[in-house]
C-alpha cells in the first residue's frame, strides 16, 4: 500500500508541476537539498515552502546556477523565481538550463515554432525525435543501453545524468567517453565512474583537451587557423565543427584525410560533418586515408565488426591499439617491420605510420622490405608521385580476398619484372589431401626440383632469406624463387591453397609470372575423412607422420566442427574451379586415395603433365610420409555417416558439380568448360 501511495503521489506531482508553474523532481531535490526533520517524509511540502528560492536544485536537467550565469551573460535580469520565469517567459527560452541542454541547438531542429519552453517541450515528447545536445545524440546513446529504446517513456538524457554517467558511455560518435576519461585522468573502476565525462568535457575551459582520437585539436587548429594561437574551450572547437559546413573541409587528425575521404564515392551520404559520417556510417567502406586500407585492416582482424560502438570502427581501433599490436594499415606499409628497422623496435605511444608520414618518410625511410632504398625515384619516375599516399590514392589497392595473412610488403607492382626461363607447375590442394606426401616423392625424382609452401605466410620470411639475392617486391620475390629453386633441368614447382592462390593472384598476374605453368589439382575422393582428418589434426597438433611430438594428444568427436572443416574444404574446391575455368587452363586431376595404392602411377603421370612427356622419372619413390589415421578416424566417420545422411548428400551433389565423382588415377588432363 506505501509503495502504490508513493506512485500515486509521484505521479500527481509531476502531472501538477508540468502543467503549472514548476519542474520538480522529487527524488532528485531531495538528493540534492538538505531536509530535515519530518519534512523529510514530504519533500513536496518542503519545496513549496522553501525550494522556490534561487539555490534550490529540483530538476536534474535544470540547474539553477548555472541558469542564473547565462542569465547574467544574456543580460538577462535573474528572476526570484526561476523555474516559474523560466516556462513562462519567453525571453528566457534561449536561455540554457542545464550545460547538456543547448537550447538554441534544439530549437533549431524544429521545423515549426514551438509554444512551450525548450526543456519542457524535450521531456513532454521531443527526446522521441531530438537530440538536446550537440554531442549528446539519443540514437547513439542506446547503443550502450538498447533497452532504453523501447521505454519511451523515459528520457535519455535524464537517463545519463541520473544513473547512465555511472558506466562512462560514449553519447556521440565524436565523444569517446572512455579515450576521454583515461586522457584526463577520471577514474574508472571495472568502467564504473563517479565523474560525469560529457560534463566534465562540456564545462571545461582546457582549449587543447580532445574528446575523441580521431579529433586532434592541434592539427585541426594548424589548418583552419594557420597556426594562431586557439583559446577557446576545446567544446566550442568541436562544436563548431560539428555544426558550421565551412568547417568539414578540414581534417581533424592526420589518418583522417576529410578531403579524400569525402571523395569516395561508396558508402552513405548524409548532411554531417564527415568525421561523424565516418564513424556512424562509413568505417567498413571507406577509407579513411591513403594509407589506410579499410578492408584490408578488417580481414586481419576478422572480429573488428562484432564489437559496437567506437570499437568496431578500423582507424580508432588502429589509432588507439592496433598500432601497439603491430597491425599494418595497409599492404603498402609493413608496420613491424618499420618499427624494427627505424624506431628500435620500441613500442610507445609513438605510432608508426605518422612518424612515416611526418618524419621518416622525407628522410627517405622504406615503407616496407620489399621496397628499393631508391623507392622514392621510382614512385616519382614510373607515377609522377612524389609521397607514398599520392601514390596510393592514385593507384588504390583492390585487394578482394585478404582472407589470410600475407606479407605486408606483398603489394608493390610497379617495379617491373625481368623475364626468366624456368619451367614451372603449380600444385592446387586441399588440406589433409596428400599434399606432403606428394612433394616428397617429386622432390624424390630430383628433375622436378622441389615443390613447396612458397606464399605461405608463414613461411616467406624463411624463403626470402634462404634466396641467392635481396628482393624487393613481390614480381622480384617470385622470379628470384625460380631462378633459386629451380632444378638442373629448369623446373621449379610450387604448392599453394586455396586461400593462398586467391592472395597472390591480386597481386600477380601468375600466367605470365610463371610462363604458362602447369597445373596440378590435388583433392582428395573421401571428403568426409578428410573433414575428421582436419578437426584430429587441429585439435591435437599432429599433423604428420614425420613428427611426431604430438601424437599422444587426444581428441573428442565434434559433429559441428567436422562439418565446419568440410564446408571449408568445399569453399576451397569452389574456389579452385572458379579459377580453372577463368583461366580456361588444362590440369592433371589427382586423388589422394591414389598417391598410395599407384604411387609409381601417380609420379609418371606428374612427370608427362609437367614436361610434356620429355623426361621420365627414374626413381622409385619412397617416402617417409605415411597414413597417421588410427581407429579414431574410422569411428568418428562411420557415426558421422550414421547421423548424417542428408548432410553428405548434399555436399556429394556439390562436388558433383564441380569435378566429378571420378575415384581411380586419370593420367588426362581436363579443361572445365
Amino acid at each position: 500500500m506505501r509503495a502504490f501511495l508513493g506512485q500515486v503521489k509521484q505521479k500527481l506531482t509531476t502531472y501538477a508541476f508540468r502543467h503549472g508553474t514548476r519542474l520538480v523532481d522529487l527524488e532528485w531535490y531531495r538528493s540534492k537539498t538538505p531536509i530535515h526533520g519530518f519534512l523529510r517524509r514530504f519533500p513536496l511540502l518542503h519545496y513549496y515552502l522553501f525550494g522556490s528560492r534561487s539555490t534550490a536544485q529540483c530538476y536534474p536537467l535544470f540547474d539553477i546556477e548555472y541558469f542564473a550565469t547565462q542569465c547574467k551573460q544574456a543580460n538577462l535580469p535573474i528572476p526570484q523565481k526561476v523555474l516559474k520565469t523560466y516556462l513562462k517567459n519567453k525571453n528566457y527560452w534561449r536561455i540554457n538550463p542545464h550545460p547538456l541542454f543547448d537550447a538554441d541547438f534544439y530549437i533549431g531542429q524544429m521545423r515549426e515554432a514551438i509554444n512551450q519552453s525548450p526543456l519542457m517541450h524535450y521531456i513532454n515528447g521531443g527526446h522521441l525525435h531530438h537530440d538536446p545536445h550537440p554531442l549528446f545524440q539519443h540514437t547513439w546513446y542506446f547503443i550502450s543501453f538498447p533497452g532504453l529504446k523501447k521505454l519511451t517513456q523515459h528520457c535519455p538524457l535524464l537517463h545519463y545524468i541520473k544513473i547512465g554517467f555511472r558506466n562512462n558511455p560514449s553519447t556521440h560518435p565524436l565523444f569517446h567517453a572512455d579515450f576521454y576519461a583515461k586522457n584526463t585522468g577520471i577514474p574508472l573502476a571495472d568502467q564504473k565512474t563517479t565523474v560525469n565525462a560529457l560534463m566534465h568535457f562540456v564545462t571545461s575551459t582546457n582549449p587543447s583537451l580532445s574528446c575523441h582520437p580521431l579529433f586532434d585539436l592541434n592539427f585541426y587548429h594548424e589548418q583552419k587557423d594557420h597556426h594562431q594561437q586557439h583559446v577557446q574551450p576545446a567544446y566550442l572547437t568541436i562544436k563548431q565543427y560539428l555544426l558550421q559546413p565551412d568547417c568539414w573541409a578540414y581534417s581533424t587528425h592526420l589518418l583522417f584525410d576529410a578531403t579524400f575521404y569525402s571523395s569516395q564515392p561508396s558508402g552513405k551520404k548524409t548532411e554531417k560533418s564527415p568525421l561523424e559520417e565516418y564513424i556512424s556510417h562509413n568505417f567498413h567502406i571507406r577509407n579513411p586515408h591513403p594509407l589506410f586500407n579499410t578492408r584490408w585492416y578488417q580481414g586481419r582482424k576478422k572480429n573488428i565488426l562484432q564489437f559496437t560502438g567506437q570499437g568496431r570502427v578500423p582507424l580508432v581501433h588502429f589509432v588507439l591499439n592496433g598500432y601497439r599490436m603491430g597491425e599494418s594499415p595497409s599492404p603498402l606499409f609493413a608496420l613491424q617491420w618499420y618499427r624494427n628497422t627505424y624506431m628500435q623496435g620500441r613500442v610507445d605511444d609513438t605510432n608508426p605510420l605518422i612518424e612515416f608520414i611526418t618524419q621518416g618518410e622525407a628522410v627517405g625511410n622504406r615503407p616496407n622490405p620489399l621496397y628499393p632504398t631508391n623507392w622514392q625515384e621510382w614512385l616519382l619516375k614510373k607515377y609522377n608521385s612524389t609521397t607514398l599516399a599520392e601514390y596510393a590514392q592514385k593507384n588504390p589497392i583492390r585487394a578482394q580476398n585478404f582472407h589470410n595473412r600475407i606479407s605486408d610488403a606483398f603489394s608493390t607492382p610497379y617495379i617491373n619484372n625481368n623475364n626468366n626461363e624456368a619451367k614451372s607447375y603449380l600444385i592446387l590442394f586441399t588440406p589433409r589431401s596428400g599434399s606432403s606426401w606428394l612433394t616428397d616423392i617429386i622432390t624424390q625424382q630430383k628433375i622436378l626440383g622441389r615443390p613447396t609452401e612458397w606464399f605461405n605466410p608463414d613461411l616467406i620470411q624463411s624463403a626470402m632469406n634462404g634466396l641467392s639475392r635481396k628482393t624487393y617486391n613481390i614480381h622480384e620475390y617470385c622470379q628470384e624463387l625460380q631462378n633459386t629453386h629451380k632444378s638442373p633441368e629448369g623446373y621449379f614447382g610450387a604448392e599453394l591453397t586455396a586461400s593462398h592462390l586467391s592472395l597472390l593472384t591480386d597481386l600477380v598476374d601468375i600466367q605470365s609470372t610463371f610462363n604458362n605453368p602447369a597445373y596440378i589439382l590435388l583433392l582428395r575422393k573421401n571428403i568426409i575423412a578428410q573433414g575428421i582428418s582436419l578437426h584430429l589434426a587441429t585439435t591435437t597438433g599432429y599433423f604428420h607422420a614425420t613428427n611426431t611430438i604430438n601424437q599422444d594428444n587426444l581428441a573428442e568427436y565434434s559433429e559441428v566442427k567436422i562439418k565446419k572443416w568440410v564446408n571449408e574444404i568445399i569453399k576451397d574446391e569452389k574456389y579452385f574451379h572458379q579459377f580453372i575455368k577463368r583461366k580456361e587452363i588444362d590440369f592433371l586431376m589427382l586423388w589422394h586415395e591414389d598417391i598410395k595404392a599407384n604411387t609409381q602411377n601417380t609420379i609418371s603421370a606428374v612427370s608427362n603433365h609437367i614436361t610434356n612427356g620429355l623426361l621420365s622419372t627414374t626413381y622409385e619413390p619412397e617416402s617417409a610420409h605415411a597414413k597417421i589415421g588410427s581407429s579414431i578416424n574410422k569411428q568418428f566417420e562411420e557415426r558421422f555417416r550414421d547421423e548424417n545422411k542428408a548432410f553428405i548428400d548434399n555436399i556429394d551433389k556439390q562436388r558433383a558439380n564441380l569435378f566429378g565423382t571420378e575415384t581411380s588415377l586419370n593420367t588426362q588432363t581436363h579443361q572445365i568448360s
